[in-house]
């Protein structure tokens, strides 16, 4: 891998083309999102900071319809039940076989954690693009 990719994160083993892929795409998708809401690269984290629940929620939207696109599906309850006690064997068994993801929800049903990483996201927005 080259540098770059080093610095970023993107090596092979530590990150799937699933996740560098919706990286360029959220990426690429900031300037749509700053405009929907009458923003643009010059607005400040203030005014951006009134429409981060909002755009987290876009965000949201938009890795899902990725996903689905990509060929992921959402976790049956049978898999919740078979996984429920070793977290990272499903983890491991859906990157390796079955393209599962437990966030492939509405964002209203996403926990809490999974909604801050959007909030995160979101809320550097600014910050990619300068």
């Amino acid at each position: 891998a080259s540098d770059v990719y080093k610095r970023q994160g993107w090596t092979v083993a530590e990150s799937s083309f699933l996740d560098r892929a919706s990286s360029m795409y959220s990426a690429n998708s900031i300037y749509m999102k700053l405009r929907s809401v009458g923003l643009n690269p010059g607005s400040s984290k203030k005014e951006l900071q009134k429409h981060v629940e909002m755009l987290s929620e876009v965000e949201h939207n938009r890795w899902d319809i990725e996903r689905l696109i990509l060929g992921v599906s959402d976790v049956t309850e049978e898999q919740i039940a078979e996984f429920a006690s070793d977290p990272a064997k499903f983890k491991r068994h859906w990157k390796e076989n079955l393209h599962l993801n437990k966030n492939l929800v509405p964002y209203q049903e996403l926990d809490e954690p999974a909604k801050d990483f959007d909030r995160i996201i979101v809320s550097n927005m600014l910050d990619v693009i300068n």
